[in-house]
């Protein structure tokens, strides 16, 4: 940003330049290819406590207690410190501080096929309410149906602003609304719609951003948990670069002796 300012030309994400995408099944195909080598998973189970017992870790699910020699935090840090008891207050006030944004998805599905040739388009406007569309169909032509086509449309804001309380159907209009008038689709032309709230979107940059993500590291190490995810880490990481890191800690762990000696080699 600070070059682009400058007027010396940049280019970002060329790593993104080429990509694959599940020709059936979406992005979840992936997670079922992942599932499918036999490992044991436990679906449906919302973790309620997770407490040290010895060497090994008790994790309890309000229904059932699970023991394993080893956790991996995947899912939101502002959740997943709610299930240990005894986190100083140091770290709890700084994950309290960890700033995020939640998102409004719109899918918004048209009658022609004017929505196949983008993967996506970032919009600048403020005047616009969302910053972001892709393109579905783009991905894969199987993810939409023969001579339609569609978008999702992504709307971030701060997590119980007025924006955040306004109603699904409100947002949801006036996306189109926009989207119709700076001519990616016409209100005509739509089809289905739907959206969806989604709680943990983007972790926010703010000056107190490092100390207090530093503060949250350093006691899950000192704990021996590993942390993994953008909203684990609370690293704005994309899925490549999460699957990078999940295949990265997967050979240390799989490499390693025992749980002391995961500490070490890190």
């Amino acid at each position: 940003m600070v070059k682009s300012a400058l007027g010396i030309s940049t280019e970002g994400y060329t790593h993104q330049l080429n990509f694959r995408y599940p020709i059936h099944g979406g992005v979840e195909a992936m997670v079922k290819a992942f599932a499918a080598n036999g490992a044991q998973i436990v679906c449906n189970a919302r973790v309620r406590a997770i407490q040290k017992d010895g060497a090994r870790w008790n994790v309890d699910d309000g229904r059932q207690t699970r023991q394993y020699d080893h956790i991996v935090l995947t899912f939101p840090i502002h959740e997943a410190i709610k299930c240990f008891s005894d986190v100083p207050d140091q770290v709890r006030e700084a994950v309290a501080n960890l700033r995020y944004t939640a998102i409004r998805i719109a899918l918004i599905a048209v009658n022609n096929e004017s929505l196949m040739q983008k993967s996506a388009i970032y919009i600048p406007d403020p005047d616009v309410l969302p910053h972001r569309v892709c393109y579905m169909g783009y991905f894969s032509p199987n993810m939409v149906r023969p001579g339609t086509s569609s978008l999702i449309a992504e709307v971030t804001m701060p997590p119980g602003s007025d924006m955040d309380l306004t109603a699904d159907e409100t947002i949801l209009q006036r996306i189109i609304d926009d989207l119709d008038r700076i001519k990616i689709i016409r209100k005509s032309d739509v089809i289905v719609t739907d959206i969806k709230r989604f709680e943990y979107a983007y972790p926010v940059y703010d000056l107190a951003y490092a100390k207090n993500r530093k503060i949250l590291h350093d006691y899950f190490d000192s704990i021996g948990v590993d942390l993994l995810g953008r909203f684990a880490e609370f690293d704005y990481i994309n899925s490549d670069e999460c699957i990078r890191r999940a295949m990265t800690l997967a050979e240390r762990l799989n490499t390693a002796g025992h749980p002391g000696e995961l500490r070490r080699k890190k």
